[in-house]
């Protein structure tokens, strides 16, 4: 650094100097001796010196000495330009060094994301014509080909024989648009052996947007790709498909006869066997196992001429020839029975058939044509949703009510009963009957609450007339802790007339705790009320748990009792009730007395009470 000592005797002189003096080195230290008698003129000074310099800047001022009255002041000043020019090269310096350091930064980070996708996925690159520049060791190890196998070939080496053709051209059309393709594809190894990929495909662009070539990754997803997912893949590529799909008839059941292993085997052998049970003008190429006595066959029907009932034939046929043939195993013969479900055409397919299956097995058919089947279902939903908000709003606004149905002494001919009979009134003011909304109301957990207003209305009627009450209650009513407590109220406020209470039980197979049910009567009957079996001769009724419930009433079915007339056997039934029920003191009910003739028959055979459209229709009352 250059050191300038200057001396001047007047402030004009020292100013002079300045606005003329040149720095001609980068930093200059410049010493001006002033001699100042008030130190209060100092900062004049200072400001007129920097006014003074158009191409000069003051940084600081360094020092200040006081001798002899004299202030001496030490600068620090710059050329501005020089400065600028040199702050530029230092800046440039700067970032350069900063870019490299950012560059190695990232090619570092390159180098070890480059690692990482080199091991988790199998990865390729082609050029424009397709043919393989690069191919990674899982890319080699997957399709089973060394690297110089790879490099050159066009990619079609690992394409699987049976993948369409559309799927690849939709691929070629999308990267030829510059756009990503994704999906799983099936390749086929150099050993022949199929495996699947989860793919994603891109091409790769130079600065001016051109293509240069394409970058494809992948993941092996073979073990993972379930049956399902195999024929939903299958199912993109047919344009007409037909899928079938078989279940074991009563196989739950098979499980819990033997154990695992065996059932495994079934399963297996049956897999194995199946393609001969199809006549070879009907052959599937493939079976998927589905698990859970499931099977699965599907393929292209776009050329045939097949009718739906043709379809069906073939079908019946297939299952025939499968029981009767017998699954050999350890020296024993086990027979299978198969419930199928088939669908055609690609729309909602698979879920149709699935369905379909299920379906079967609920309802115990053998053979299911399943289209359409889950857009009636979704109807159904629809339907059942609002159903759920009528029966919602019907509560809220006290629009369930009870009718009340009258029930004849067939001696006396005089109103002895009446059963509550619920109904719910909509938003037109119709009338609605309980076989629309009132299994509907179960899923929506409304079906308590539905009782609970059943059960105020019928116990009011109590005070309105003498004659008994017939209120129905199913085990889910019996089960329900509220409905239970709402009854014990009720029985204990009415204790004067509940025995003019009847509690007609509807018998129901998914019944979880009889003894519950069993407590439940006996409880009620302390009271004085009475029990009816409702429906009784149909269902799920039978002598046995007739005499566990100790009834005071027998309900006959109203099914044999409005075929009393022309069908016998209904007749006989009847009589076989009445006969029993005389022997045991029990007293019935006729339901659906719809005639004269009908009436005239029930008390001719004895049965002490009628009840049907004949009698009287449901009334509101209360």
């Amino acid at each position: 650094m250059k050191v300038i000592n200057h001396t001047f005797s007047s402030k004009n002189n020292l100013l002079k100097f300045i606005k003329k003096y040149k720095i001609d080195e980068e930093n200059t230290t410049l010493q001006l001796f002033y001699k100042i008698y008030k130190i209060s003129k100092l900062n004049k000074i200072l400001e007129t010196i920097n006014k003074r310099l158009p191409k000069m800047e003051i940084i600081s001022s360094t020092k200040f000495d006081v001798k002899d009255n004299e202030i001496i002041l030490s600068f620090i000043i710059f050329d501005k330009k020089r400065e600028k020019k040199n702050i530029k090269k230092v800046k440039k310096t700067n970032l350069r060094v900063q870019y490299e350091n950012e560059l190695k930064k990232i090619n570092t980070l390159l180098d070890q994301y480059k690692k990482v996708v080199d091991y988790s996925s199998i990865i390729s690159k082609t050029d424009l014509a397709g043919k393989i520049t690069y191919a990674n060791d899982k890319f080699c190890k997957v399709s089973g080909y060394k690297y110089d196998e790879l490099i050159g070939k066009n990619h079609n080496i690992v394409r699987a024989d049976d993948t369409p053709k559309e799927i690849y051209e939709k691929l070629w059309k999308d990267l030829r648009n510059k756009k990503t393709w994704q999906g799983v594809l099936k390749n086929k190894a150099k050993n022949g052996q199929n495996y699947y990929v989860e793919s994603t495909v891109m091409p790769i662009l130079d600065e001016n947007g051109d293509i240069i070539e394409y970058i494809a990754l992948r993941h092996n997803i073979t073990e993972i790709m379930n049956p399902k997912k195999q024929i939903i893949e299958k199912l993109k590529t047919l344009k007409k498909p037909l899928l079938v799909m078989l279940k074991i008839e009563d196989f739950d059941m098979l499980e819990d006869f033997y154990d695992h292993d065996v059932v495994e085997t079934i399963e297996e052998s049956l897999s194995l066997q199946i393609q001969d049970f199809f006549p070879k003008d009907y052959s599937f190429k493939r079976i998927y196992k589905l698990g859970n006595g499931e099977f699965a066959l599907l393929k292209e029907i776009n050329n045939s001429q097949l009718s739906i009932n043709e379809h069906h034939q073939y079908l019946k046929k297939i299952q025939k020839n499968i029981a009767e043939a017998k699954i050999s195993l350890h020296d024993y013969e086990y027979d299978i029975n198969v419930m199928i479900s088939y669908s055609i055409g690609k729309e909602g397919i698979f879920e149709n058939t699935r369905y379909g299956l299920k379906k079967a097995v609920k309802e115990s058919l053998y053979i299911v044509y399943a289209n359409e089947l889950i857009e009636q279902k979704e109807k159904q939903a629809l339907h059942n949703i609002n159903i759920i908000k009528m029966i919602k709003q019907a509560l809220h606004e006290d629009k369930i009510i009870s009718y009340f149905q009258p029930i004849m002494c067939n001696k006396t001919y005089e109103i002895k009963k009446y059963e509550s009979l619920v109904r719910l009134i909509d938003n037109e003011n119709n009338i609605i009957s309980p076989f629309h909304f009132l299994d509907i109301s179960k899923k929506g957990k409304y079906y308590s609450r539905i009782t609970d207003t059943v059960l105020d209305q019928s116990f009011k009627l109590l005070d309105k007339f003498d004659t008994d009450v017939s209120i129905n209650l199913s085990t889910i009513d019996i089960e329900n802790e509220y409905i239970k407590n709402k009854i014990s109220k009720l029985l204990q406020k009415n204790t004067k007339n509940s025995s003019r209470i009847v509690f007609e039980l509807l018998e129901d197979e998914n019944a979880k705790n009889f003894k519950e049910v069993f407590d439940f009567i006996s409880y009620i009957k302390s009271f004085g009320a009475k029990i009816a079996i409702d429906d009784f001769g149909a269902g799920y009724s039978n002598f046995n748990r007739l005499l566990e419930y100790q009834p005071d009433i027998l309900k006959i079915d109203g099914s044999l009792i409005k075929n009393i007339e022309s069908d016998s056997f209904s007749r006989n039934v009847v009589e076989t009730i009445q006969e029993f029920a005389n022997k045991q003191n029990i007293e019935t009910i006729a339901e659906f007395v719809s005639s004269q003739n009908i009436h005239n028959i029930v008390q001719k055979i004895g049965i002490n009470y009628s009840q049907g459209y004949h009698i009287g229709k449901p009334m509101k009352i209360v």
